[in-house]
């Protein structure tokens, strides 16, 4: 054979992936009867080589997977091996299943053979998986049921209702047989199933009476008749209503095994924690590392709850750390979970190291509870030693794909006080699902600082009260020092505050706002206070604007612009003016004589306006504040006021009340003699009015 023909030869067997070993059996005798045999055994060893090394799904790989899926010792490539197999679309490929679903010594290749049916649904092979159901290997016989029931055809489907209703057939072929046709769940499946009960003496009409009742849901007893009549009435049924009577049925079942399993599940969980409160302490470890392998994730998350409680001891905390490290590589997510937050208090560098190699595992839900537990770990008591390298973690999670994981980030570096946030933060305000807005927003209450101003108030209109809400909190802690503020920045804040105090439709929103305008707000924000005082608002606002009104004119210190309010009060309001004065002269500084006077002057309008109501006691309060010297023409005004304030008083029987203010009137007699006998007369008679001491 010359070297050209075997060229082509080899080229041909390794585009077109030609059974190899045929080749080399082919070609070998030709080789020893050339003058190229040694040239062309090296050539082939080559080409058996270059196979062999070939990734699986690239040329030549055919060879390698099926060494594979003869490879008991390796499960795993068995399988990968058998989808490569079936996904590949040569004739050869096939060739090579069929060949290996015929040989029934190799059970771990037929396995995964079928494992691969079902997964890709391969009607391909039902021929020889037909020829499986009589083998003596148990494993092997239901690989090929679960095989055939996921890929069954029409044809294959009367075939095997043939073996069925074959009553001097093999037994241990019909029973696979009814097997298969139950798991298909098609209509002329449980047809032939029924046809079985026909003849009450048939070995397999118990067998197939149970099957029925697992896929239908109903028995009608060992009577042949009621299932026929049965199967009858759906004869015209369309495949779609058949499908979803079966179904119906299978997931009623489903859910009633799944809450019997759940109650199971709950009863061990009870067990578990009762005899956990009963070990001593020397028990309680050895049974939590049996528990962390459990099979149930429920029971492993006791293991979780149980070790985090053991942290706090201190002679069990590498122990019980060692657990939760192991833990929070659980295949159960919330299982995984749990363990990280765990993981949060134990400051030990075994536990940042597992948590910064955890930071970029697949899942968010894993990856979020990974930047909590961090954070935790920066607040502990090592924070100093941690807080850089956390922040470093942190400040990378920001960039992480998952919306999720972000505002988680930026709320932990939010609440560790971390100002870079802030941006990070802003931006999640915008066309992001409502509860990431709401963290962010909530996280900037902690962290908003001056120079996120202008987003903070854009995103004022934002639809969620919530959002607004917490908004309100970030622009009270960014100008948490209003002289800081620009001027323009100032009126453009008190015009947003004002708009938000009349116009939102949150009471909460705008009750938040009149809060802030008392912190915020000028005199141009009067008149709208005023308007929100008046309003048909909420009480909680109505109250917010109120004191932010007296709060702006007493911070103001304008005795003149108190006093014209006043008159505005009395006029709309009557009702309030007294209240108005009291709060204002309350709240009114006196550091130094120039607002003492004025604080006065207010002190003098509010006894009027108290005496004028009847409310006395407000007008000795404030009589009591004003100075005791002064002209002589006041000291008589005072006087008067307080001969009107004693006699309110007698007749509400405070005796007391009266003789204080006596006593205080008797200090104004040297410029009003004449009222000498008044005061006395009004001494005995509060004097009558307190009880005589036993």
């Amino acid at each position: 054979m010359n070297g050209n023909k075997f060229s082509r030869v080899l080229a041909r067997a390794i585009g077109n992936e030609v059974d190899l070993f045929g080749a080399v059996r082919l070609w070998s005798p030709a080789f020893e009867d050339s003058q190229d045999y040694g040239a062309g055994m090296a050539l082939i060893s080559i080409l058996i080589a270059a196979l062999f090394t070939q990734p699986l799904g690239q040329p030549g790989g055919l060879a390698r997977a099926r060494e594979m899926l003869a490879d008991n010792n390796h499960p795993r490539g068995q399988s990968q091996a058998a989808l490569l197999l079936l996904q590949d679309p040569s004739p050869l490929a096939a060739e090579t299943v069929r060949r290996c679903l015929r040989d029934r010594t190799q059970a771990g290749a037929f396995a995964a053979l079928c494992a691969g049916i079902v997964a890709l649904a391969d009607g391909r092979f039902q021929e020889e998986l037909l020829e499986s159901i009589g083998s003596e290997n148990p494993e092997t016989v239901s690989s090929a049921i679960q095989a055939l029931a996921a890929a069954l055809d029409d044809n294959k489907l009367d075939r095997l209702g043939a073996f069925l209703l074959d009553r001097k057939g093999m037994e241990k072929v019909r029973l696979p047989a009814a097997r298969i046709l139950a798991k298909t769940g098609r209509k002329n499946a449980v047809a032939f199933l029924i046809q079985v009960l026909e003849e009450p003496a048939d070995p397999l009409t118990k067998p197939s009476r149970d099957l029925l009742v697992g896929l239908i849901g109903l028995d009608f007893g060992a009577n042949y008749a009621p299932w026929k009549n049965w199967i009858d009435q759906r004869k015209n049924h369309s495949k779609e209503k058949w499908l979803e009577e079966i179904l119906g049925v299978r997931e009623a079942r489903l859910a009633r095994i799944e809450g019997e399993l759940e109650n199971t599940r709950i009863k061990n969980r009870a067990l578990y924690s009762q005899l956990y409160g009963r070990l001593n302490p020397a028990e309680k470890l050895p049974f939590l590392h049996s528990l962390a392998v459990h099979e149930d994730p429920s029971a492993r998350a006791l293991a979780v709850q149980w070790l985090a409680d053991s942290l706090a001891e201190d002679s069990l905390r590498r122990e019980v750390g060692a657990g939760l490290l192991t833990l929070s590589r659980d295949a159960s997510p919330e299982v995984c979970r749990q363990a990280i937050l765990a993981l949060g208090k134990w400051n030990d560098p075994a536990s940042l190291n597992q948590l910064l190699s955890l930071s970029t595992h697949e899942q968010p839900l894993i990856r979020g509870a990974v930047v909590r537990s961090l954070a935790s770990l920066a607040r502990g008591a090592e924070q100093n030693k941690n807080l850089t390298v956390v922040l470093a973690a942190l400040n990378r999670a920001l960039k992480d794909p998952a919306q999720e994981v972000v505002v988680e980030a930026a709320e932990e570096l939010g609440a560790l006080g971390v100002n870079s946030a802030g941006p990070v933060l802003v931006s999640l305000l915008g066309n992001n699902p409502a509860a990431v807005r709401k963290i962010a927003a909530g996280a900037l209450e902690r962290v908003a600082g001056m120079q996120l101003l202008d987003d903070l108030l854009i995103h004022l209109n934002d639809p969620l009260p919530s959002v607004r809400l917490a908004l309100l909190g970030a622009i009270s802690r960014a100008t948490v020092q209003p002289a800081g503020l620009a001027e323009v920045d100032s009126l453009r804040l008190q015009a947003r505050l004002e708009s938000l105090l009349l116009l939102d439709n949150d009471p909460g929103v705008r009750s938040r706002s009149g809060a802030l305008l008392a912190q915020l707000g000028g005199l141009k924000n009067l008149p709208g206070l005023w308007k929100a005082v008046k309003g048909d608002q909420d009480s909680r606002v109505r109250e917010k604007a109120w004191m932010a009104m007296l709060v702006i004119l007493a911070r103001n210190g304008d005795v003149k612009l108190v006093l014209d309010w006043e008159q505005i009060i009395a006029q709309e309001m009557p009702h309030q003016v007294v209240a108005y004065l009291s709060a204002v002269e309350a709240q009114w500084p006196a550091t130094n004589q120039g607002q003492r006077n004025s604080r006065n002057l207010i002190s003098k309008a509010l006894v009027a306006r108290a005496l004028a109501s009847k409310q006395w006691r407000v007008a000795w309060l404030a009589l009591r504040s004003l100075p005791a010297h002064g002209s002589h023409e006041e000291a008589r005004q005072r006087l008067g006021q307080l001969i009107l304030a004693i006699e309110m008083a007698l007749n509400e029987n405070a005796a007391s009340e009266v003789l204080s203010m006596v006593v205080m009137g008797r200090l104004f007699l040297s410029s009003n003699p004449e009222m000498q006998g008044r005061l006395d007369d009004f001494a005995c008679q509060a004097s009558a009015l307190v009880p005589p001491t036993p």
